[in-house]
């Protein structure tokens, strides 16, 4: 145990050892190894703690830099985002455990002397009055620090500090060419996602539910269950197999031999046989998808890979169960009025669904060394979203006041934090009877406003979300006819918010004719201006109230008719839809 000496105190730390007592994985985090001892004034620089001020949301803490610690270390309560919570134990100095506790995998940013270090994830543990956080070998490991302990420098290689200048500075730097590259940008306030602390006590008791990955085992066999028929006339077909690289290889057997660990898949006879193959998962560090062939040259077969089976031989044989989703629009009709909102994303969602025995023939896919069929619903089955909306329907139709659900994606929305509360509740109570798992870290809890199905909503309305309207400005002029598709299509889906959306769209619709040649002019390039001013600019609408009458104007513009609704309220003036069409000739 290293000894280091302050002559304010002293403090002796032991290594702790944490044990996960769910999981039965043994995570070592080592906070501190070293006594801290009264002496005098003239000890060395070297030989004091290594602390920093910093700041965490608008918050000022100090950090500890130890190299000795292999994990990172915060307060209760500091961050924003908890991710996971389990119930843990440490080993004291002499080898003994302590009783079990709960605590948070949590994550935030940092600042630090003119550095930003955004989503740094900590282990909840209590700290004393010296310091609030500290950063252990995951940070050094990360951003390759290195410390100068004579003079208690720290030195972050190629990381960016903030530089504060003012704009006289500014203009002479830019006209010097002192910048290689300038970026605008907007800058909004967002509150941060934290819990409040109304919903954790229901989350400590059902943290059973809010697993970050599914447990070893077959899902429940429940009253809906997936299940594949062929037509009469169906033809079976053995697919060639794709002929896959050697990291790719590597990749695909530990898929397989995961989950037949698992008990998800199984080897198979049959005739119906599909091919897979992998594509890299987003990186989580730059947000960007690599490309496949990154993926093969790279030769890392431990690189996250999400396996795709090309299924479109047995869907294109196969009878599809018309079972309806429900329409985006009513879902968010039914919010009006509630004020708090808990988002849940059920982890790996298919994969908590049974495929009967009868229909696994059908999801067979082969590797390069055997065959194997899927005992839990797989991906690209295309009668797959409307049998899980009809279980998603089945198991919360008792709790439909409360709560929304669109394929994965379960919404619990209430009018105060005292429902939200007893809601929260009844879904988990479902959830945990039900064997379902909702992973945390994706799911938000007690917000005021959600992003929701690409909108925002909240108690003052629904607008358009943000990320959607940065994908319209950036959205670059069509060159043919399939671009221009796509780009009505992006803007069609918020047609609510534009009140003559129908005669702005007129040019670019006349250019879809593919009986045509493509035709792009003056006309066709000032209406794609327009719409994506008028998207960017879309208003904030209110939701139908049907407690209280609706008023309906009209209006007819050019070549189009226009509709739009609002509520008979003396405070409610923002309109609630606008409706619009074009005249027949």
């Amino acid at each position: 145990m290293d000894s280091r000496e302050d002559e304010q105190e002293r403090i002796i730390y032991h290594r702790v050892t944490i044990n996960a007592v769910e999981t039965q994985k043994k995570t070592e985090i080592e906070p501190i190894g070293l006594e801290l001892s009264s002496s005098g004034s003239d000890m060395p620089a070297q030989s004091r703690l290594l602390v920093r001020d910093s700041v965490i949301g608008n918050k000022s803490v100090k950090i500890l830099i130890d190299t000795g610690a292999s994990t990172n270390l915060i307060k209760p309560g500091l961050a924003s985002k908890a991710r996971s919570v389990q119930k843990v134990q440490a080993r004291r100095f002499d080898g003994t455990w302590t009783s079990s506790q709960t605590t948070k995998r949590v994550q935030d940013t940092i600042l630090m002397e003119g550095m930003e270090f955004p989503k740094m994830q900590f282990t909840e543990w209590d700290r004393p009055d010296t310091h609030d956080l500290i950063f252990g070998q995951p940070w050094f490991t990360k951003y390759n620090s290195q410390i100068d302990w004579r003079t208690q420098q720290i030195e972050v290689a190629d990381h960016t500090k903030f530089e504060d200048v003012d704009g006289p500075t500014f203009q002479d730097k830019m006209k010097s060419g002192a910048y290689d590259e300038i970026y605008q940008l907007k800058v909004t306030n967002v509150e941060p996602s934290e819990i409040p602390q109304e919903l954790n006590p229901v989350l400590d008791e059902y943290k059973d539910s809010f697993l970050e990955q599914l447990p070893d085992e077959m899902p429940l066999t429940r009253s809906v269950n997936f299940e594949l028929q062929m037509k009469p006339d169906a033809v079976l077909s053995s697919r060639a197999p794709f002929r896959i690289s050697k990291v790719e290889q590597d990749a695909l057997q530990q898929f397989v031999e995961e989950n037949i660990r698992k008990g998800w898949i199984e080897e198979s006879k049959s005739p119906w046989v599909s091919n897979i193959f992998g594509i890299p998962k987003k990186d989580p560090a730059t947000g960007e998808f690599p490309k496949r062939a990154e993926w093969l040259r790279s030769g890392d077969s431990k690189i996250p890979i999400r396996w795709v089976i090309d299924y479109r031989y047995v869907n294109s044989m196969s009878i599809v169960a018309k079972i309806p989703l429900l329409l985006i629009e009513e879902l968010i009709d039914r919010m009006v009025g509630c004020k708090y909102f808990t988002l849940l994303d059920l982890a790996q969602g298919y994969h908590q669904m049974v495929v009967l025995p009868s229909s696994r023939p059908y999801t067979a896919f082969r590797t390069q060394k055997e065959m194997y069929q899927w005992c839990v619903a797989p991906l690209g089955l295309s009668g797959m979203p409307g049998a899980w909306s009809r279980l998603m329907r089945t198991l919360f139709d008792k709790l439909r006041k409360f709560v929304v659900v669109r394929l994965d994606d379960i919404c619990i929305l209430s009018r105060t934090m005292e429902f939200h509360v007893k809601d929260v509740r009844a879904v988990c109570e479902v959830l945990r009877k039900d064997k379902l798992y909702a992973r945390l870290s994706k799911c938000a809890f007690g917000l005021k406003e959600i992003a929701f199905l690409g909108h925002m909503v909240s108690e003052d309305g629904i607008r358009v979300d943000l990320k959607k309207t940065d994908s319209i400005a950036t959205f670059q002029a069509p060159t043919c006819c399939k671009k221009l598709l796509s780009f009505l299509g992006l803007a069609g889906h918020y047609r609510r918010f534009i009140c003559n959306f129908a005669q702005i769209s007129c040019p670019l619709r006349d250019s879809t004719n593919q009986d045509t040649q493509w035709n792009w002019g003056e006309d066709q390039q000032k209406a794609f201006n327009a719409l994506k001013l008028a998207l960017q600019q879309s208003p904030t609408l209110k939701l139908p109230d049907f407690t209280h009458p609706f008023i309906v104007i009209t209006d007819v513009v050019g070549s189009a008719w226009v509709l739009f609704f609002r509520n008979v309220s003396t405070t409610a003036t923002t309109p609630l839809r606008f409706i619009r069409n074009i005249l027949a000739p």
